[in-house]
């Protein structure tokens, strides 16, 4: 069973597809409780639209940052399943984060996950933080989506 939750954003950039409007409200659901974007305060968000009403495509994000340049990115991968999906779409490389670009880490994440989820060429662990060494545009990060999860949910083609 999935938990429901009405959610609400501020737009900053539309990547895809239209929306008129600051805020957004749309769907989420989760088996596993509060869906994982919640604890990013900024995140690329896959919203699609059905019978009417916003959903979000369950589990599809990714956090994001603003980098040096300004332009917001997301990290380098986190896990060999991410890795594999981004795969000649794109390439994360070396950004400069304009703020504390991380991903929280559970304290007792065993060391062999944290490696496994956060490698080292990517991320640099620090306590209970992976910081992003490494990073993808934003648009580069909506094409791995789009042609992989997105594809197969039949949204396109």
């Amino acid at each position: 069973m999935d938990a429901a939750f009405k959610a609400k954003f501020r737009v900053k950039q539309i990547v895809y597809g239209r929306y008129d409007g600051e805020i957004i409200d749309f769907e989420a659901y989760d088996h596993h409780g509060t869906p994982h974007f919640a604890q990013f305060k900024h995140s690329l968000m896959f919203v699609s639209r059905a019978n009417g009403k916003l959903y979000h495509e369950k589990y599809q994000f990714y956090p994001v940052f603003r980098s040096a340049s300004g332009e917001w990115a997301g990290c380098g991968p986190t896990g060999p399943h991410e890795a594999k999906l981004r795969e000649g779409i794109s390439v994360a490389r070396p950004m400069v984060f304009a703020e504390k670009a991380f991903y929280p880490i559970a304290s007792d994440m065993p060391r062999e996950a944290r490696i496994r989820w956060f490698p080292p060429e990517h991320f640099a662990i620090r306590d209970d933080k992976a910081f992003c060494l490494t990073g993808a545009p934003i648009r580069d990060l909506f094409e791995v989506k789009k042609r992989t999860v997105l594809k197969a949910r039949g949204l396109f083609d």
